[in-house]
């Protein structure tokens, strides 16, 4: 699925494969790539694996990584997000 708003052109889709592999490589020719963080912390993140960190090391465009409390439903962010989900669904 695929919505244009105000030029900025989301893409929503769920691909079998490693999230941190398939994210990077569907944004190679993207003009930025944002994922969300749970905050999980450097200790728990270095143990589990962090899709947000393998994005950043891989990824060959920008990547902007948004904490939790952005996006909280309470948010200017959160709200926004709902909003473009409701809007794509």
């Amino acid at each position: 699925m695929t919505k244009d708003l105000a030029g900025v052109t989301a893409r929503c889709s769920a691909p079998d494969g490693d999230p941190a592999a398939v994210l990077a490589e569907r944004a190679k020719d993207a003009t930025m790539l944002v994922v969300g963080s749970h905050g999980k912390g450097k200790v728990r993140a270095a143990l589990a694996g962090s899709v947000s960190s393998a994005c950043l090391r891989h990824a060959t465009c920008p990547v902007a990584v948004i904490p939790p409390p952005a996006r909280t439903p309470d948010s200017p962010l959160g709200r926004r997000l709902a909003e473009v989900a409701r809007e794509t669904a």
